[in-house]
């Protein structure tokens, strides 16, 4: 599948504008502490929610082409942060937080797989054809 002009000029704007909202979001939400990357955890549990249900909306609803490449790879892509998820996670372990750490990990990756199912069980109660 040949990759078109269009499409990727939709991602760049997307990512940028998600990039921007994730430098936001890290910059208004304080770190508490080395307890919790709260910042890092929001960001990517509220684009994980955001993604199942724009998934949902687009399968029953037969979004535009425009959807996936804008707001999906691009938007949420340059949103959430799975690099800063890891830095995270490293610099949790080396504070000698192991414990944390592996918590850190887990409710990440339960809370986000779970958020991008609610989203899709969200999008079908609205706009599921009967």
């Amino acid at each position: 599948m040949a990759l078109r002009s269009r499409d990727l000029a939709l991602v760049a704007v997307g990512g940028a504008l998600g990039a921007i909202s994730r430098y936001a979001v890290g910059t208004a939400v304080p770190h508490l502490g080395a307890d919790w990357p709260w910042a890092t955890f929001c960001v990517n549990v509220i684009a994980s929610l955001a993604i199942g249900v724009l998934a949902g909306w687009a399968y029953w609803r037969h979004a535009a082409d425009w959807v996936r490449p804008l707001l999906m790879s691009g938007f949420l892509g340059g949103f959430s942060t799975y690099s800063a998820f890891a830095v995270d996670t490293i610099a949790l372990a080396e504070a000698g937080t192991g414990g944390l750490a592996a918590a850190y990990v887990v409710v990440t990756l339960v809370v986000c797989v779970g958020a991008v199912g609610a989203g899709t069980v969200v999008a079908q109660t609205l706009w599921r054809q009967p």
